[in-house]
């Protein structure tokens, strides 16, 4: 934790990593330099193996660090259908965000990685004003982030209704009395106790958060009774019966729309499956914003699983045209009839956008309980195919291509849940030019938030451990942490146990929340950890023996956090332990519930800001150092941190107040 503004404002933050650190004198500036220069040669082979790629881009901003960041993350599907998603770019980003700097930004990017114009398929963005205009600017083909329209739409519907909206005002003012009180929420819990009921605290509803409404209104109908006591006993304007049952109605008409987020926000999920998903949505029209896009549309009907299903026969009929006229422009066709390739640029389908909204943008989504909205969607899909019979003759290659589209169309879907990339690898060979179409327009993901699941977002990452590295390392660091798929075992190993070096430093305390899965060097990097707060869904491994290359790196970290017994059944079987045996074993600090995480951590970062950073600082380091010293010699360097710690500022400002019983008020000196 350092300073940051007003006299007492703490925020968690990492010591600087731009030069040596710990005791090990190793050089982590050098260290990131170099493998990034092995990464980056390998990124480039890979994106050769694209003919058309797409991209997503996105601004976060941390108000705790006053930093933003510019992702451009690449997704491309290669010959051989095998799909790739890389974060090319974390870019810092200190100017205001206009659309000239941003677009300026994307440019020095995609040439940064000698990308063309013509091999961008389209960039997926959100709707602010300033990212349309960049677009436009660049000359690139944009689309709109499905879930980042989706949940405008579902913020306006609900806005638009006033008895919702004073609902919602109600609920957010109350959730905001509990989470600015620890009094208040102490109560509600004594409250839950005596009717018998788990402590569940209420969620606020946040404009940057997707779905954000739909569980604020969820946790206060699990906490409806205690929470009515509670206001009854208050000044709080009570919800009234019939608000209840709004509330009850919102809930199960927002469940779809959550299960909805979650899919087209996952990972292997398709832009083709956005407008299935719509349609399942709403059964009058498919929302503006898809209905006019060429990109998901040819995507949807390019997909085994679902083809024409979606589609009037008019709709159809100017998919496929459409679908030529966009083959005869590019090099594709020309290639395949042993031609040399053009050298002028493919005429491009300009997208402008059909909605100018005025609105918050969302941030990250959260998982709800599932709907039938995909069981729907696939019985739908099983419900009937349609059958068309034609022969035509081969000619040339617009003819080819009418054939492959005929024979693709006329061949039986696939079921939902197998995966289009594997049916268009095995068959290929039989649609030559269609398939082409297919590599390029499935390359694109619904969601502009950059997504690797293996190793989380990125972006996150610069919160919590690099928010003081000086900007063209922060960048570097954040594109090597994120390729995992193009990095050498030993690249990556070497890169983490640079990273995992930081926790060593004195002024910084590293927390860190789990919820799920943590092996390997995910597993390396919470046994790193000062401190750890998990849910009780959560695991931890070290699986590398199972797969021929022990966790050796990992095994250094955990054999430090637990006992040796605990830690080498992790690394000789492989197993998972669970959240409280990792409690008992000692590598978590707590286990608590899901949706208390954040609480959690947040309770526990709150008492060590009361204590004086200076105490803390000298504390922690002499923690690290005595514990790489023999008994004697730790109890000697004890004496002296002893010593100095009495003689500085705090020190007697601490022992001053516990004489006169009263609050120390700290220098931080």
């Amino acid at each position: 934790m350092k300073e940051r503004g007003r006299p007492g404002e703490w925020h968690v933050s990492t010591a600087r990593a731009d030069r040596p650190i710990g005791t090990r004198g190793r050089n982590f500036s050098l260290n990131v330099k170099e493998l990034y220069g092995k990464i980056a040669i390998k990124v480039k082979e890979l994106l050769k193996k694209f003919d058309h790629m797409s991209f997503t881009s996105d601004i976060w901003s941390d108000p705790s660090s006053i930093a933003s960041l510019l992702s451009l993350t690449c997704h491309g599907i290669a010959s051989d259908f095998e799909q790739s998603s890389i974060i090319l770019k974390c870019e810092t980003f200190d100017d205001r965000h206009t659309s000239d700097i941003i677009a300026e930004k994307i440019d020095t990017m995609l040439s940064e990685w000698n990308i063309s114009n013509d091999q961008v398929h389209c960039m997926i963005r959100d709707g602010g004003s300033n990212m349309k205009r960049a677009m436009r600017l660049a000359k690139l083909q944009d689309l709109d982030c499905a879930v980042h329209k989706m949940q405008l739409a579902i913020r306006s519907s609900l806005n638009s209704q006033e008895n919702i909206k004073g609902i919602k005002q109600k609920c957010k003012k109350i959730s905001t009395h509990f989470n600015h009180s620890t009094l208040a929420q102490k109560q509600l819990h004594k409250i839950q106790d005596k009717l018998n009921q788990p402590h569940l605290k209420v969620f606020q509803d946040c404009v940057t958060r997707w779905n954000s409404t739909y569980y604020m209104l969820e946790r206060f109908l699990k906490a409806k009774d205690a929470l009515n006591l509670y206001i009854n006993d208050s000044e709080i304007d009570p919800i009234l019966p019939k608000e209840w049952k709004i509330i009850e109605c919102c809930v199960e008409l927002l469940k779809p729309f959550v299960e909805a987020t979650r899919e087209l926000s996952s990972s292997h999920t398709l832009i083709s499956s956005v407008i299935p998903i719509i349609r399942m949505l709403t059964q009058k029209k498919i929302f503006d914003f898809v209905g006019r896009r060429n990109s998901y549309i040819i995507a949807t009907y390019l997909d085994p699983r679902y083809k024409n299903k979606f589609f009037t026969s008019l709709t159809e009929e100017k998919i496929k045209d459409d679908i030529l006229k966009i083959s005869r422009n590019t090099e594709d066709i020309l290639a395949s009839r042993t031609i040399f390739p053009s050298t002028e640029r493919a005429k491009k389908m300009r997208m402008t956008d059909s909605m100018d909204m005025d609105s918050e943008r969302p941030g990250t989504s959260g998982t709800g309980r599932q709907s039938c909205l995909i069981s729907d969607l696939a019985m739908i899909l099983d419900s009937s195919s349609d059958d068309e019979s034609q022969k035509t003759e081969i000619n040339n290659p617009d003819v080819i291509l009418k054939k492959e589209l005929l024979t693709f169309r006329n061949k039986k879907r696939i079921n939902l849940n197998e995966c289009p990339l594997k049916w268009w690898s095995v068959n290929q060979s039989k649609y030559k030019l269609l398939s082409k179409m297919a590599r390029k327009f499935l390359s694109a993901p619904p969601a502009s938030v950059p997504k690797n699941e293996s190793s989380g977002n990125p972006l996150l990452l610069h919160r919590h451990y690099f928010s003081a590295l000086h900007p063209t390392l922060l960048s570097i660091t954040l594109f090597l942490y994120s390729s995992p798929p193009t990095s050498p075992p030993s690249v990556q190993s070497s890169l983490t146990s640079n990273i995992l070096l930081l926790p060593e430093a004195g002024n910084t305390q590293h927390s860190r929340i789990v919820n799920g899965l943590a092996a390997a060097a995910g597993c390396q990097l919470v046994a790193t950890c000062d401190m750890l707060v998990c849910s009780n869904n959560s695991s931890f491994s070290t699986p590398g023996a199972s797969f021929g290359i022990f966790c050796s790196t990992p095994g250094i970290a955990v054999g430090r956090s637990v006992p040796k017994s605990r830690a080498l059944f992790m690394l000789l079987t492989g197993d998972t332990i669970s959240a409280q045996e990792a409690y008992d074993s000692g590598l978590a600090t707590k286990v608590v519930p899901p949706e208390d995480l954040d609480a959690e951590i947040n309770k526990i970062i709150e008492k060590i800001k009361l204590k004086s950073r200076s105490v803390i600082a000298i504390g922690k380091e002499f923690y690290y150092k005595q514990m790489e010293l023999n008994l004697i010699d730790a109890y000697k360097l004890g004496e002296q941190i002893m010593v100095e710690n009495v003689n500085m500022n705090d020190g007697q400002e601490g022992i001053q107040s516990f004489i006169e019983k009263r609050k120390a008020k700290w220098s931080h000196n």
